[in-house]
Order: C-alpha cells, then sequence, then structure tokens
C-alpha cells in the first residue's frame, strides 16, 4: 500500500459465483467472497488517500474454467446465455 499513489486506483477480480451456490466450488467462492470483502474493506481505509478500490465480477466467460464447461457443453451454455442481459 505505501507504494500506491494518492488518488490512485485498485481493480481486484471477483466471480458471479459468490451469488450462488455452484457445486464443486467451495473453495473458489469462498475466496472470491473473501476478495469482495477485502475490497470493501481497502476502500474505507484507503478513502482518506482518496484511493478507488473496485471489483469486478464477470459472468461465465467461454474458457477453459472448469474443464470448459460454459465454452463446450451446449446445454450450460444456453443456460447461461438465456440470464444474461445480451443472450449470449
Amino acid at each position: 500500500l505505501p507504494l500506491i499513489a494518492d488518488g490512485g486506483q485498485i481493480v481486484n477480480i471477483s466471480s458471479g459465483v459468490t451469488r450462488f451456490v455452484n457445486p464443486d466450488s467451495i473453495a473458489y467462492a469462498t475466496l472470491k467472497g473473501a476478495v469482495e470483502v477485502f475490497t470493501r474493506y481497502l476502500a474505507h481505509d484507503l478513502g482518506p488517500r482518496n484511493i478507488n478500490v473496485n471489483t469486478v465480477a464477470p459472468g461465465a466467460v467461454q474458457t477453459d474454467f472448469s474443464g470448459g464447461v460454459v465454452r463446450d457443453n451446449p446445454v450450460v451454455n444456453e443456460l447461461v446465455s438465456k440470464m444474461t442481459a445480451l443472450g449470449r
């Protein structure tokens, strides 16, 4: 923290799995939940230094994560697509 200039910015990465229960994701979801709490505390403590602290929590992304389940499973891909604003 001493290396971050006053007025700087911190962006942490979380996940949508903090908002719903996903089988076999207990460790990942718990860690991402901790990132979100950590972000809130950093924002509070660094506010006097005018340091912006935020969390970005993307939804499902077609990657190799979890064995490529969103990318490679048409049923999961369609289910996720139906839950997103852009339908993809």
